[in-house]
């Protein structure tokens, strides 16, 4: 995989050291000073650099707890390289690059912490697709035959033509799995596009089995591997910014979809800069609640 040439001097600049971390981290958690999370005094004492005491209630609580770096062993300055190494990359992240840039001593842990923020780019990614949304898939694994990965792949345009999509593994071929991506990620009352075939699930009859409160049209623009034009664009993007390729397909059922995640959640923001993404990923983490331990 290409090795990215990631700007680490804008990073050191903001960040030199962990202190910087820290009180970047309390602007974006209290702004003004703390906030007790149990009583809502905003007077305390320091105990520590990142532990406080309550003045009201005694309530004693650290920087990050409440937050999705509660219980976290990595230091701050850790998870914030960690996060502008990701949002940096063009492509989709390579897990053991990912560790040595970061510098984390377990292949675990960097898993974990790699696994934590796609998940938060996946759930930045929730509001669904509306308008005209087009539904294809494509297989992102082929070494074996039981290894073998399809994904769902749905794209919508803007007023501005701007086009979004999103990603999930699919689980069958049968049109309730077809149905659930639709319903999980198109909103209602969208018209739905596809090839006929996908409709169909290999099995019933068309739009007789799909979810109702939705408008679905069969294309006849499709070639001759069944696929829509618009996919064939999109994946083609994906391939060139290497967000779509052998190696990160071929990780676990569960992986995958965390880095169709990274994926869907790149793409959608591919005229964003880098520090753009580190913001919003970081507020979210902070504003959130823990969701595992790193």
């Amino acid at each position: 995989m290409k090795k990215y040439e990631i700007d680490w001097n804008t990073f050191i600049k903001a960040f030199p050291t962990d202190r910087q971390c820290i009180e970047y981290f309390q602007r974006l958690k209290w702004g003004n000073g703390f906030l007790c999370s149990r009583c809502g005094c905003n007077e305390c004492w320091s105990i520590s650099e990142i532990k406080f005491k309550c003045k009201n209630c005694g309530y004693q609580s650290t920087l990050t707890t409440g937050t999705m770096f509660q219980n976290s062993h990595l230091p701050l300055l850790q998870w914030f390289r960690a996060i502008w190494y990701i949002v940096s990359c063009r492509g989709a992240v390579d897990a053991t690059e990912f560790q040595k840039a970061v510098n984390i001593g377990s292949n675990r842990t960097a898993l974990s912490v790699l696994n934590k923020i796609r998940d938060v780019m996946g759930q930045i990614e929730k509001e669904k697709l509306s308008g005209i949304v087009y539904v294809d898939y494509f297989r992102i694994f082929t070494r074996t035959k039981k290894e073998l990965k399809d994904a769902y792949i749905a794209i919508a345009k803007d007023d501005n033509n701007f086009m979004r999509i999103k990603m999930k593994l699919k689980k069958a071929h049968t049109t309730e799995d077809i149905g659930e991506f639709i319903e999980n990620c198109i909103a209602e009352e969208s018209t739905v596009v596809s090839a006929k075939v996908n409709f169909l699930g290999y099995y019933g009859e068309f739009n007789k089995r799909l979810p109702h409160n939705y408008r679905y049209k069969a294309s006849d623009k499709i070639g001759a591997d069944n696929r829509l034009p618009i996919t064939k664009k999109i994946l083609t993007y994906l391939k060139d910014r290497q967000l779509i390729n052998v190696h990160q397909g071929s990780c676990s059922l569960a992986h995958s979809e965390r880095y169709l995640s990274e994926c869907c959640y790149k793409f959608n923001r591919r005229n964003k800069k880098s520090d753009k993404m580190f913001n919003e990923i970081l507020k979210f983490m902070i504003r959130n609640e823990i969701s595992d331990n790193s």
